[in-house]
């Protein structure tokens, strides 16, 4: 059991060189375990340490004991140094040249001389640099076969044990004692051997505690490539260098690879993040646990985010700031964007106004040339497109007028009436009924109504015998060139714009004729209706101040042929899809408003 139980004492070895000069030594440190792998806290134990020349099982050139004293620490970790135990030899006599040489390791738990073998392991690199010292050769350091990629190969520790530098199989570590006094040279740096001739040492590259700096040389004379890069080795293997984050005295770029974004979603790219969420463990904007992103750039977006939560101040935000003034000690925001106000900063010009000097939103025209939409300057704000404004428009100065005052109007050059027109959403309708003659009636025969209403048409007449409901219908009917006579389906986009067919209604309907907002500025009158029967009086007219129809091109045949037009009524908040079955003999009449062609 206790052969057993010795199996797991040894964890790791380290090595040190603690002096140049004699008696040398080196530093050894092991975990003592149990059977369980329980280390043994704060335990007396002795060792036995000799050093095999040639192979695991050669001759011993040198032995030492380690027993009074030698305690294990609130962990199980002993250290010990090889060359100041109790021998009859020296450490420095050794001929390391000689090698190679193995450490074995004997000990006993209760500190007494019953030693068990527990392992041997090969000396690599610690010992060899005495001699290589002396040999002035180099030393190279190899792992053997058996080594534990888990351990590492070399290691540097300062004079209290701690590990400073650590060079495992897979990579290398350096470590940086926080509790160490704050300086300059704290920390790990790469610096520069030219300087170091006739002036102090330049750092390029210097990790601390608090920062990480990377220094570059803006000596003109340097070529592009002077600077600090970060790339992939994708491209590389294929015979192209690729960087990924490039940094030169002159500029910064970071590029994100399209393909390898599109296959990793949408976390590739470029983040900007916080900790203090992370301690709190709460999730990011993306629903990912344990960050948050402040900024980031992927090659289908750039999104900012900041913390609009109270308590923050009239600073927290994003800004985009000149250099000029922060020469003086003073900073300029010319956009900024905080969770109270968003805002454009616009310099006075020292001499005349520039007129391209401010904001402006732009887009494309229809001939696919750029041209400004919306331009603020210190002097004046210009909008290239139709100014709406849903409730009042207030002006505190004068307003000087450099075209007609009035709404939009277009003229039919069939007969030369002119009508209004409005944009619903993404069509534009006219906001007139129909007065083109030919075909029409007027409601009662009474030409005032004509000026109110406008005509009244039968569905063949109106739609020119053509049934379609698309959207658009392309059904030109009686309407002026560059127009055409509705469907139903483009009646309920409209209806739809307006928040739903059940309160459209009174948004289309005129405020002054009858209980319409006309919010829409649609202007629908209460122009009631007509028809037309062989077995009856002719024309006859009813609704007149309580209903509207308006015809469209959607035909169906529900008992017979049936024609659509859309109704209005009196008391109705809705508009509503109504049936006419007509007939050569037997037909309605109703009003016609025509949609622009898209």
């Amino acid at each position: 059991m206790r052969k057993h139980l010795l199996l797991y004492a040894i964890a790791a070895l380290a090595v040190q060189v603690l002096t140049a000069q004699s008696p040398a030594a080196f530093q050894y440190q092991a975990v003592v375990r149990n059977s369980a792998g329980e280390a043994l806290m704060n335990k007396s134990v002795s060792f036995r340490m000799s050093i095999l020349q040639g192979d695991a099982e050669g001759e011993a050139v040198y032995t030492e004991t380690h027993d009074q004293g030698t305690m294990t620490s609130p962990f199980g970790m002993v250290t010990l140094e090889i060359g100041s135990g109790q021998s009859t030899g020296s450490l420095s006599e050794v001929d390391w040249s000689a090698g190679p040489y193995f450490l074995k390791t004997e000990l006993d738990t209760e500190g007494g001389a019953n030693f068990i073998h527990t392992g041997t392991t090969q000396l690599l690199s610690v010992p060899y640099s005495m001699y290589a010292e002396r040999a002035g050769s180099v030393s190279v350091v190899r792992a053997p076969e058996t080594h534990d990629s888990e351990e590492p190969v070399f290691q540097v520790q300062n004079r209290n044990g701690d590990v400073l530098f650590a060079v495992y199989e897979s990579g290398v570590v350096v470590n940086i004692d926080e509790d160490s006094p704050k300086g300059s040279r704290a920390g790990f740096a790469v610096g520069g051997f030219s300087s170091q001739k006739d002036e102090p040492l330049t750092d390029y590259f210097t990790v601390e505690r608090d920062n990480v700096n990377i220094y570059l040389d803006d000596d003109p004379t340097k070529g592009t490539r002077g600077g600090f890069a970060v790339g992939g080795f994708t491209s590389q293997k294929q015979g192209m260098e690729q960087d990924f984050m490039l940094l030169t005295p002159d500029n910064m770029f970071i590029w994100l690879d399209m393909d390898m974004a599109e296959a990793k979603g949408t976390r590739g790219g470029f983040a900007v993040g916080g900790f203090s969420r992370q301690k709190q463990g709460m999730d990011d904007m993306n629903g990912m646990s344990g960050t948050v992103d402040y900024l980031r750039v992927t090659p289908d977006s750039t999104r900012l985010w900041f913390d609009d939560s109270s308590g923050k101040g009239t600073r927290g935000g994003f800004a985009v700031g000149g250099f000029t003034s922060q020469k003086t000690g003073e900073t300029q925001s010319y956009l900024s964007v905080t969770p109270q106000s968003s805002g454009f900063f616009i310099e006075a010009p020292e001499t005349k106004p520039d007129p391209f000097g401010g904001f402006s939103i732009s887009g494309l025209d229809t001939a696919g040339e750029l041209r400004n939409l919306l331009q603020v300057t210190r002097d004046t704000t210009y909008i290239a497109t139709t100014l709406r404004a849903r409730r009042s428009l207030e002006v505190d100065g004068d307003i000087n007028i450099g075209g007609t005052v009035g709404e939009r109007t277009f003229i039919d050059e069939r007969d030369g009436n002119e009508y209004r027109w409005v944009q619903i959403g993404n069509q534009i309708w006219m906001a007139d009924n129909l007065r083109y003659e030919p075909g029409s009636k007027v409601y009662n025969d009474d030409t005032a109504f004509a000026e109110i209403y406008g005509f009244l048409y039968p569905w063949s007449t109106a739609s020119n015998d053509t049934p379609s409901d698309e959207n658009p219908s392309r059904v030109r009917g009686i309407c002026p060139a560059g127009w055409h006579l509705p469907s139903e389906s483009e009646w309920q986009e409209m209806a739809n714009y307006l928040r739903g067919a059940g309160v459209a209604g009174e948004k289309l309907k005129s405020s002054r004729l009858w209980d319409g907002t006309n919010e829409s500025r649609f202007d629908a009158r209460p122009g009631g209706y007509g028809w037309y029967s062989d077995y009856d009086y002719g024309y006859s007219y009813s609704g007149e101040g309580n209903m509207t129809g308006f015809w469209t091109t959607t035909q169906s045949e529900p008992e017979g042929t049936a024609n659509h037009y859309m109704r209005l009524q009196e008391g109705d908040t809705g508009i509503t899809a109504q049936y006419s079955w007509d007939s050569p003999g037997d037909y309605q009449l109703h009003y016609v408003r025509c949609v622009k062609d898209r």
